[in-house]
């Protein structure tokens, strides 16, 4: 892409230089007592990525509702992909409003997703390290609450051409489907987008309209995940059962 022909290339640092230049961090939003949900997650999504290593699978997450839990699924799921050895992978915040890996992960908060999407700054100018090796974290970067963000659809383009050969695979925690307005620019580029709806918040007929209106919006909606989901029988029944 243009934008970047003058700038440095991402780099890669091996996990040896993790270990001396990153200061330690929690890995987690909140403990993984269910990572194999994760895995089993990923080992659906592998068939997905196909052969070829030279282009990235870019799955995107959505609220149905704002508070689904969408940025705790993305941030553990690319944990557990990097922890794997599916990397180099790319973990994109676009809630602007609301930003959550910054302060999480200790990160940078500028420059993010919210001045590179406005075609401000360039993708190796707004990458940082994870906290494993293998990961790359973009975050949102912050807006106040009367700003709107400015979503340029060519520097989005741009960064996904380019995202999708420096990694194997991305991740995009994407605003609820309520609020996302000029981030359909980036959902359209997505392979696949899960939209996570909170258990018990949402009726099945609201679901399924929303549901219409990303696919009518072009965005290529995957199926979705049913979050914080609790049984109401007690252990000795369901153990029965």
């Amino acid at each position: 892409m243009n934008a970047t022909e003058s700038s440095q290339p991402v780099r890669r640092n091996s996990p040896e230089d993790a270990a001396v230049q990153r200061p330690v961090r929690p890995t987690t939003l909140r403990d993984r007592a269910s990572s194999a949900m994760y895995d089993h997650l990923l080992w659906r999504l592998q068939g997905l990525l196909g052969e070829d290593e030279s282009t990235a699978y870019a799955l995107g997450l959505m609220g149905f509702a704002a508070k689904a839990g969408v940025t705790t699924i993305a941030a553990n799921l690319a944990l557990r992909a990097a922890e794997q050895d599916w990397g180099p992978v790319l973990l994109i915040e676009t809630d602007w409003h609301a930003p959550r890996l910054a302060s999480r992960w200790g990160l940078s908060p500028q420059p993010g997703a919210a001045r590179l999407f406005a075609g401000n700054a360039t993708l190796a100018e707004c990458v940082q390290d994870g906290p494993v090796a293998g990961l790359h974290v973009l975050p949102a970067g912050s807006l106040s609450r009367r700003q709107q963000p400015r979503v340029n659809a060519g520097a989005v383009r741009e960064m996904m051409a380019e995202a999708r050969v420096d990694y194997r695979l991305i991740l995009v925690d994407l605003p609820p489907a309520e609020r996302i307005r000029q981030e359909l620019a980036l959902a359209r580029l997505l392979d696949q987008t899960l939209l996570v709806v909170r258990a018990e918040s949402a009726r099945s007929n609201d679901a399924t309209r929303v549901a219409q209106q990303l696919r009518q919006d072009g965005v290529e909606l995957a199926g979705a995940i049913l979050n914080r989901h609790r049984s109401y029988l007690p252990n000795w029944l369901r153990r029965r059962m």
